[in-house]
Parts: C-alpha cells; sequence; structure tokens
C-alpha cells in the first residue's frame, strides 16, 4: 500500500479575537494484494480523496480559548476489500466536528473539555472464516472527551486523558447496533520528570473498559488496565 499525499492549510484572523482557519488534504492510495490461495483474491487498484476542514477558534480571555472543528476525511481499507469489493466505498468518507474550549484556570495547569461527533460512510469488519474484511454499514459515534496538563514543580509533569464515546451502527435493528471491539471509556496518563541533564523518568497508564465483541453485544471483550514505567540518564 501506497499513500502519497499534499496538504494546504491557512488561518485568517477575522478580529482580534476571532479566527478562521481553513485546510485541504488530497491522498491518493495504491493497493497491491497478492494472494497466495486463491487468485481472485488478488489485485491492484488506485483511490484518491479529498478533505476539507474548517476551523473557528474565539480567544475569549488571555487564558481561554473555545473551537468549533469541522472536517472530512477516510479510513482506508484493507487492501483485500478494497481489490476484490470494487465499490465506491473503498475509501468510505468520515465527517466529524467537536466543540470544546481549551483553558489555564492556573498558571501551571492546562485543561481541555470537548463534545465530537463522528459519521463514518462504513465500518470494516473482519471475517475470521475467509480471512478477508468486509465493507459494512454506516457509524456514527457521540462522545466528550477531558483532558488536563498540570506541572507540578519546575521538572515534574502530569497529565490525563479521560475519553466517551457512543458508537452505534446505522440502518440495523436495535438488537444489532453495537460496534464490535469499540470502546466506550479510555483513560490515559501519567508522570514525567524531566531535566536537561541526569536522570529522567516516567510512568503511565492506559485503561480501556469493557466493550462488545460482537453486534448483538452477547459477547463481551474485557477491558485491561496497563502500566508502563521507564528512566534514563
Amino acid at each position: 500500500q501506497v499513500n502519497p499525499s499534499a496538504y494546504l492549510d491557512g488561518t485568517l484572523d477575522l478580529s482580534r479575537r476571532w479566527s478562521l482557519n481553513l485546510g485541504l488534504r488530497y491522498d491518493v492510495y495504491s493497493f497491491n494484494y497478492t494472494e497466495d490461495r486463491y487468485d481472485s483474491l488478488s489485485g491492484h487498484r488506485v483511490l484518491s480523496r479529498a478533505s476539507p476542514k474548517m476551523n473557528w477558534y474565539y480567544q475569549a480571555t488571555d487564558n481561554t480559548q473555545f473551537y468549533l472543528r469541522t472536517g472530512m476525511g477516510f479510513h482506508s481499507n484493507d487492501a483485500r476489500s478494497v481489490v476484490v469489493g470494487g465499490n465506491d466505498n473503498n475509501l468510505p468518507v468520515a465527517y466529524g466536528a467537536d466543540l470544546g474550549s481549551t483553558f489555564k484556570p492556573a498558571p501551571r495547569v492546562l485543561m481541555n473539555v470537548a463534545l465530537w461527533g463522528l459519521y463514518l460512510q462504513s465500518e470494516i469488519v473482519y471475517a475470521g472464516d475467509g480471512g478477508t474484511v468486509e465493507i459494512n454499514n454506516p457509524t456514527q459515534r457521540l462522545g466528550v472527551d477531558f483532558g488536563l496538563r498540570y506541572q507540578l514543580s519546575k521538572k515534574l509533569y502530569a497529565d490525563m486523558d479521560v475519553n466517551y464515546a457512543h458508537g452505534r451502527i446505522l440502518n440495523v435493528p436495535s438488537s444489532e447496533e453495537r460496534i464490535p471491539l469499540a470502546p466506550e471509556i479510555t483513560t490515559i496518563g501519567g508522570l514525567a520528570y524531566k531535566q536537561d541533564k541526569g536522570l529522567n523518568a516516567t510512568i503511565r497508564y492506559r485503561f480501556i473498559g469493557d466493550r462488545p465483541a460482537n453486534e448483538e453485544n452477547t459477547v463481551t471483550a474485557k477491558g485491561y488496565f496497563l502500566i508502563d514505567a521507564g528512566a534514563s540518564y
């Protein structure tokens, strides 16, 4: 899979507090897939996608900014579904928007809160029986994000992100609308001790909650909690 791309971005200051950011990304994908069992699953295809962006920013105070970010994107499917499927959803469009604020309630504290939504033209689903990936129904996700950055001292930093996502498959019965393996609750964070010379150290965690393993939510994929620690001199 080869993916050359180009991106153009510009920001216009409309006033002392308002600014508008516009962007356009253009991607070309070349998919090559060779299947050593069945020649019918092999193939080559070239696809392209233009993705515009538009973001509004309002600087309420020196320490508080509000924003509305919107744009189109896509997800690049597994090469097998592209070369075999041959339909128009092989680079499914994604429409996204998030409304939020970044602010500093204290000199060494930076916080971010955002509401967001994401619509995918189709969701890719792995079909284990055939070892292929299928193009499935569109999906919708709505959620909220919270982020915190805190400089505890001159050399000690803390950060944490907590995310909630409500995702559903569209155009299916309510009993079959769960997105397999799509998490609802995720959070990451940690502590970092940083200095130019000498000892540096980090300890970080990552958590993903339980999530449905199939569309009917009759099988649950267990969540997990990981801790990583490192040090360098």
